[in-house]
């Protein structure tokens, strides 16, 4: 008796696992529960240099910009920006930001202008990795481009808005 009683057990596990499909995703935000509006404030410097294009649309001169920052959410981080612009009315910029710990933040210009605090950049933020896998929002960047050279030179910037994760 003892021996069916546990080959039915046994069965019954197999049976559960049989029936699984380990292949079905898992929804991050389902485990972490509802996402919040967290506020994002961040600060970053770096460099920036004309490159060769192999990303933007012919005409277009390619800017690749690269540093390293701090920011409320992300800690430490490093950045790389791809600008696509004819330097007139064609600006395009996308990149992404990388954490100490892996976790990345993709993002893209929305826009930007001048306003009593100066020039600025909208940016939003569509996707990530680890935590910031289901990420939205949007940041508003204060920033200062200053050339050092005839195709390159070094950027400062800050901002703040708000991260949905």
């Amino acid at each position: 008796m003892k021996a069916r009683l546990v080959l039915l057990f046994m069965a019954m596990i197999a049976i559960s696992f049989i029936s699984c499909d380990v292949d079905e995703p898992i929804d991050e935000s389902q485990k972490r529960g509802v996402q919040v509006e967290r506020p994002f404030k961040m600060r970053s410097s770096g460099t920036f240099q004309i490159v060769t294009p192999d990303v933007c649309d012919e005409g277009l001169v390619q800017v690749l910009i690269e540093g390293q920052g701090k920011g409320t959410l992300i800690g430490n981080f490093s950045v790389t920006i791809t600008y696509c612009t004819d330097f007139g009315d064609i600006h395009i910029l996308n990149g992404y930001q990388i954490a100490a710990n892996g976790d990345q933040l993709f993002f893209y210009n929305i826009g930007g202008g001048e306003d009593e605090n100066g020039f600025y950049n909208d940016y939003y933020y569509y996707s990530g990795t680890g935590r910031f896998e289901n990420v939205s929002g949007t940041l508003r960047l204060y920033g200062v481009f200053e050339f050092t050279g005839p195709t390159s030179g070094v950027f400062s910037n800050q901002g703040e808005g708000t991260l949905t994760y």
